[in-house]
This record gives structure tokens, C-alpha cells and sequence, in this order.
């Protein structure tokens, strides 16, 4: 009944507030949905546009709404928006000591650590790790706590944990006594001790994120991409466009016979964008092509007369790299190649990057590990 929920916390308004500027995550690549996601006190899920918009989800799909002013999410939160601060710190602790039974007392101690929680003062990994402390041990061997969520009570028994009618009765067993019953070779604790799962219930429900919107979707108080704002233009090879706030990340691609939008040009580098809002960044100026007005902007086959052009975009860190024929580390090495060598990726696929030499010569390398050439110009 213990879910399996990644490391979570609670976020006031000044880091929320701060958070869509600071995305420069892959809007194309998915992989860090789940990180983007966060989710309110009633369950709703939301996610943050960079225009600084925030969509909820319903049963109707993604919407733009209001933002509330806390969430729950991923802790820490993913690269490019880690230095935000998990810590909430506005909503004060009850900790008025008061007199309690044993069983009161380790009931009120499940709620203090679930107040901390949910004030931003410890991430769920923290809380459970205290939860799984707060447990009474009967004479019979079994351990007790109350339910994270439902506040009931539970005793683990040799199935596991189970859901009790009423509290435990006393006397509880400590020191060397309970120090015995956890060395019983049949007792219900041991095997608590041995295999867990350490308490019945998360300090919050799965964490099962809804699918992120399919394509880019347009906020009340934003506009889609104007295409009569820029020129249109082709490319005749695959062109990895760079963030256009980082250029350490790839945003998008670029395909033959596809008509995209450039709007700028600057030291080499032309603004692209995607004319149906899936990017926009940098690409080599020399990889595009330009079509000014085309009769029909939807993919066209890029003019016959057109010839290929070979633009490094990355070089071999100065250590070298090794290259194979194939994505696969148990393959054949082909090649060591030294630093320093231009190379232009052609294909990529998870940190396998697909490389093409000006010689024609082809690989496969990691990708991680290619120094970007000639970096883009970056907007503050």
C-alpha cells in the first residue's frame, strides 16, 4: 500500500512566481514532463508556460487558469531552475506541547511531521524517513503507526501492513525486551526490519502525472506564432536548432521539404522557429535557406538546385572520443578520434549522437560529451 512517489515538496508563491522564466528545458523532448509538473491541494495538476502562464488540468485536457499560490512538486527541481528554493517557510507549525496517552502521542507526532511537510520544510523523502521512527511494538510482535493520508491505524503483521479497527493496547515493549522480539526468528517486526516497506502509506498519493499537451498550447494571455512574422525558409540536410536562452540545449530540429519561419539573423546565427510553436532557437545562418512567400507554407520539396552544405556544429572535447559503427557500447570501435575535430550531428538518440565528418565519414559517439562550436548569441 506504500506508493512509490519520487522526492517531493511543497513551493510558495516567490519561487513560483520566479519559475517560467527560468525554464530551459527541451520543449520537443518529454523527458522531463514529470518534472515540470506539479500539483495543487485538491489533486489538479499544473504546468508553467515561459510566457509565465501556468495550465491546469481537468478532464478536458490542459487549460490556462490561475495559478494557486502553493504546489507540490519535484525536489530538487530538474536542471535550469535548480537554484529556486524548495523551502515554503510561510506557513507556522502547530507544536504547542500538550500531555498525551502514548498512542495520542504518536499520532499527534504522524501530524507535526506531515505540517512540516506540507510547509516546505522537508521534502517527502525527509518525512517519511521520520514517519517510519514513529511505531509502537505490542507484545505479540507486531509494530503499529497511524496512515500518513487516511490517519488510520495499522499493525504490521507477517502479511504486512493492515488496516486496524481501533488503536493498540498497551503495554508497549522497549529496550532489551523489544530488542529480543526483533531477534525472534518468526516475529512480524523482524521481518518489518528486514524487508519493510518501513510505513503502510506515502505522506502524499501516487504520483502519477496526466501526459503533457501533445503540442505547444496557447495561453489566454499569449499569441500564436504569427506567420507572416519572418521570412520563410528551408534547409536541404537536418539542422539541430540551439535554445535560443541556452544554447547547451537542443530545442528542436530542423527537416528537409519543411517550410520554417527565421526572424532574425546575427553573427552567423539564424533565429528559426517552428511555424506550429513546437521551437525556436539558433541555427548555422549557412545551413537555411531562404523561399520569400511561398504559395503554400505546409511542407514543400526544397528547389532541386539546392545542394547540400556541411556545417560543423560540435567538436571532440580536447581528451578525444572513441566511435562506433553502431548506438551500442557492446559494438565494434571504429575509431579514437582526437580532440578537437569538427563534427556535425546529424541524428541523435538518447545520448547517442549520429556524427558526420567533412569528409563524409560517419558514427556514432556520445553525445554528452561534444563540445558545441561556436556558440549562439544568448538573450538575457
Amino acid at each position: 500500500m506504500n506508493q512509490l512517489n519520487p522526492p517531493l515538496t511543497w513551493y510558495g508563491p516567490t519561487t513560483l512566481d520566479d519559475l517560467p522564466g527560468r525554464l530551459c528545458l527541451n520543449p520537443v523532448h518529454e523527458q522531463h514532463a514529470a518534472d515540470l509538473t506539479f500539483r495543487d491541494s485538491d489533486g489538479r495538476w499544473w504546468r508553467p508556460c515561459r510566457d509565465g502562464s501556468w495550465l491546469r488540468h481537468d478532464s478536458t485536457g490542459w487549460t490556462s487558469a490561475a495559478r494557486p499560490e502553493r504546489l507540490e512538486g519535484s525536489a530538487p527541481l530538474p536542471t535550469g531552475v535548480a537554484s529556486l528554493t524548495p523551502i515554503v517557510g510561510d506557513e507556522p507549525l502547530d507544536d504547542e506541547p500538550l500531555s498525551l496517552g502514548i498512542q495520542d502521542g504518536l499520532a499527534r507526532s504522524v501530524d507535526l511531521t506531515l505540517q512540516s511537510y506540507r510547509a516546505g520544510r522537508l521534502t517527502s523523502t525527509m518525512a517519511e524517513l521520520m514517519l517510519s521512527r514513529w511505531m509502537l511494538l505490542t507484545s505479540d510482535g507486531r509494530v503499529w503507526t497511524v496512515g500518513a493520508q487516511s490517519r488510520a491505524w495499522y499493525a504490521h503483521n507477517r502479511n504486512g501492513w493492515e488496516v486496524q479497527t481501533s488503536q493498540p493496547k498497551g503495554p508497549f515493549i522497549t529496550g532489551a525486551e523489544a530488542d529480543a522480539i526483533v531477534e525472534a526468528t518468526n516475529s512480524p517486526v523482524r521481518r518489518w526490519a528486514e524487508e519493510g516497506p518501513f510505513i503502510p502509506e506515502a505522506v502524499t498519493p501516487s504520483w502519477l502525472v496526466p501526459l503533457p499537451p501533445a503540442s505547444a498550447p496557447v495561453a489566454e494571455n499569449s499569441t500564436a506564432t504569427d506567420h507572416t512574422n519572418g521570412e520563410w525558409v528551408y534547409v536541404v540536410g537536418q539542422v539541430e536548432v540551439q535554445g535560443l536562452y541556452d544554447s547547451a540545449v537542443v530545442v528542436g530540429s530542423m527537416h528537409p521539404g519543411t517550410w520554417y519561419l527565421m526572424k532574425g539573423e546575427e553573427r552567423g546565427w539564424a533565429r528559426v522557429a517552428d511555424p506550429d510553436g513546437r521551437f525556436e532557437g539558433w541555427a548555422p545562418a549557412a545551413s537555411v535557406r531562404r523561399q520569400s512567400d511561398p504559395v503554400d507554407p505546409e511542407p514543400a520539396p526544397a528547389p532541386t538546385e539546392a545542394v547540400a552544405v556541411w556545417t560543423a556544429s560540435h567538436t571532440v572535447p580536447t581528451e578525444g572520443l572513441q566511435a562506433w559503427a553502431t548506438p551500442d557500447p557492446a559494438g565494434q570501435v571504429i575509431a579514437n578520434l582526437a580532440g578537437g575535430v569538427e563534427l556535425q550531428i546529424v541524428e541523435r538518440r538518447a545520448d547517442w549522437a549520429h556524427v558526420l565528418a567533412e569528409n563524409g565519414w560517419e558514427a556514432w559517439v556520445d553525445g554528452r560529451r561534444l563540445v558545441l562550436r561556436n556558440a549562439p548569441p544568448q538573450r538575457r
